[in-house]
């Protein structure tokens, strides 16, 4: 802290005042204390209109003004052969309290200690961000996983279950075509029944008293698919009942 003035005037309204207290030399004011050293603060040159000596304005110690040959008395100041007016007063010199080397290693190690904590801390706070990031990373990836699996599911589903369209057209084509064989196959029973008939009535060249045989009956109609309801199945109806199924 650099030195201050202290006007006489001023440090009597403080004394009045109670804001200061003097002891001796020493003034202590806001906890602060100051060695006093006699002083003047130089107004105006009164000899002259121009200061020879360039110190108007300008804070002058007595000791150093009067080894000089100075000569001051009350708000007067007679310096080489010029007069000045000046304000009297003291200059007050800032006393520092004397740190012990203890102190300064107390404080030294407060320091570190408090830098230390600092970063401590920094680094959990940056090593908890880090994981949180990790963690959130990490969970989208399974719901993206997830999403994907879940989306090729469904994807093999349907191709696995998706129906085999049919036409109509060839659905009625080969129902046609099943009751084609179906009439033939009943024609041709019947025909071959009657034949069979026919040549025993001629082996025997008389008629007998047996029951004539019954007319053939009908074939039975063919069951669903185009299948008749009992026999085996010709490879024209294996293929009609095929192609019923899968058109």
């Amino acid at each position: 802290m650099a030195d201050l003035f202290f006007p006489q005037s001023v440090l009597d309204d403080w004394v009045a005042q109670e804001k200061i207290q003097l002891d001796g030399t020493k003034l202590v004011l806001n906890g602060r204390t100051f060695k006093l050293e006699g002083a003047v603060h130089v107004l105006k040159c009164v000899s002259e209109d121009k200061d020879p000596h360039d110190i108007v304005h300008r804070v002058k110690k007595l000791q150093e003004l009067q080894a000089q040959g100075a000569d001051a008395l009350e708000s007067s100041l007679i310096f080489k052969e010029q007069a000045y007016e000046v304000d009297t007063g003291f200059i007050g010199h800032v006393e520092e309290k004397a740190i012990s080397r203890e102190a300064v290693a107390d404080a030294a190690r407060a320091r570190q200690i408090r830098r230390t904590m600092s970063i401590q801390i920094d680094s959990a706070e940056m090593k908890e961000a880090l994981a949180a990031a990790e963690a959130h990373k990490k969970k989208e990836a399974e719901k993206a996983a997830a999403a994907a699996a879940a989306s090729a599911g469904a994807a093999s589903s349907e191709g696995r279950m998706r129906p085999v369209a049919k036409d109509k057209a060839s659905q009625d084509a080969a129902r046609i075509a099943a009751e084609k064989l179906a009439r033939d196959a009943a024609k041709a029973q019947a025909a071959g029944a009657g034949a069979g008939v026919g040549a025993g009535a001629g082996a025997g060249g008389k008629k007998t008293g047996s029951v004539p045989p019954a007319p053939a009956a009908a074939a039975p109609a063919p069951a669903k698919g185009g299948a008749p309801a009992s026999g085996k199945l010709t490879d024209e109806e294996l293929l009609t009942n095929f192609l019923l199924e899968n058109l």
